[in-house]
């Protein structure tokens, strides 16, 4: 629901004013088929040909590959939805366009669904949430009625991220072009800025999270460990890290599937979460089967007392690794650094460190810690 505060109300007002340079409003919704079987066009074609939603019909772009498939996105970047057959000229042609479009274009408007033949094919988790993939599904599952009712969601996915997409532009101009020209309305401008903070910060803090571990992934660490720097520069106080993985996991994916994996790092991730409580302190996926514990105010010594809980947890969880090398069960290799920052010193350092204990952690064998003390002259 929009804030009907007046103040907020001023800066929207304008919108009416600009409603007719809608992005989708051309009088058509245009629908991309990819595939390389000639008859899937003609079904899906035929099956939405009465198709009309929001007083307009559809317009068909037709693919037979991957390659011209970005060929007519490149050409048409205001397509709505594309079905997009997974395998074409190769196993991963559809992947491959899906990324194109979220990575290189830099479109996240125009939706995507996936559609295959292999009914047990199926995309990892992460590639779905990462390329905004709205649906999946085998072309038999496609009923003339499932396939309207998927079209349907993603066209109204489609209008609300462009019309917020046009809001938020026009939000920006306006905003600008008050602070420029109106300096009698700085205290309300002020007002609409907090609400907009605000707003922000909420959006900050969806993007901030793992999308598989639910704890805080590596854009929200690298954000964290620059504003803990500067802090304990100032008040030169102890930072610490600990950065740890989980022991062959290579392995323990190429034994137990992906899947298994992916539960794995859940596992291990919400526990060493639950272990690490104090006001603060940070606990991130860095990347991979890799994690980062960040302490501000915290010497060696206390980051020593934190790692060997968390080892304890992993010994407690007891999660099988029968190809390891190491145990039967799942082990990490940690190393520790601790610092006191300096403005001279980047932030980056203690990463260095700690990396470097990791991997001395390794050379001796796995399964332990290793650290690395560092006090500025």
């Amino acid at each position: 629901m929009i804030d009907t505060d007046p103040i907020i109300a001023d800066i929207l007002e304008f919108a009416d004013e600009t409603d007719d340079n809608s992005s989708h409003d051309c009088g058509f919704w245009k629908i991309l088929i990819v595939d390389d079987e000639s008859e899937i066009h003609s079904i899906t074609q035929l099956s939405l040909e009465d198709f009309i939603f929001d007083h307009k019909k559809l317009q068909f772009l037709n693919a037979y590959s991957g390659i011209e498939a970005r060929q007519l996105i490149s050409a048409h970047p205001d397509v709505a939805v594309i079905l997009l057959d997974v395998i074409m000229e190769s196993d991963d042609a559809g992947l491959v366009t899906a990324k194109y479009i979220r990575e290189t274009l830099q479109n996240r408007a125009m939706r995507i669904i996936l559609r295959t033949g292999q009914a047990g094919l199926v995309p990892e988790r992460q590639v779905i949430i990462d390329y905004d993939i709205d649906d999946y599904k085998t072309k038999t599952e496609f009923t003339s009625h499932r396939l309207f009712t998927t079209i349907i969601t993603a066209l109204r996915s489609y209008r609300s991220y462009t019309e917020l997409e046009l809001l938020n532009c026009q939000l920006e101009q306006r905003v600008e072009a008050r602070t420029l020209e109106l300096q009698a309305e700085i205290e309300r401008r002020k007002k609409v800025e907090i609400a907009l903070k605000e707003a922000n910060q909420k959006l900050e803090s969806l993007v901030n999270i793992d999308g598989l571990t639910m704890i805080a992934n590596r854009r929200c660490f690298d954000n964290r460990l620059t504003e803990e720097w500067a802090w304990l520069a100032r008040q030169r106080q102890w930072l610490s890290l600990i950065l740890f993985d989980l022991d062959f996991f290579k392995f323990y994916n190429d034994f137990y599937g992906h899947l298994a994996g992916d539960g794995c790092l859940t596992e291990v991730a919400q526990a060493i979460y639950k272990q690490v409580t104090r006001a603060g302190d940070l606990v991130a996926r860095y990347g991979g089967e890799e994690f980062a514990i960040l302490l501000p105010n915290t010497n060696l010594d206390g980051a020593i007392v934190v790692t060997q809980r968390i080892q304890q947890t992993i010994q407690d969880l007891a999660i099988p690794h029968l190809s390891s090398m190491v145990k039967p069960t799942v082990t990490i290799s940690i190393g520790i650094s601790s610092i006191l920052p300096t403005p001279e010193i980047a932030p980056h350092k203690l990463i260095e460190k700690a990396d470097q204990a990791l991997y001395r952690a390794k050379q001796q064998g796995r399964d332990r810690y290793c650290t690395h003390l560092e006090v500025s002259k």
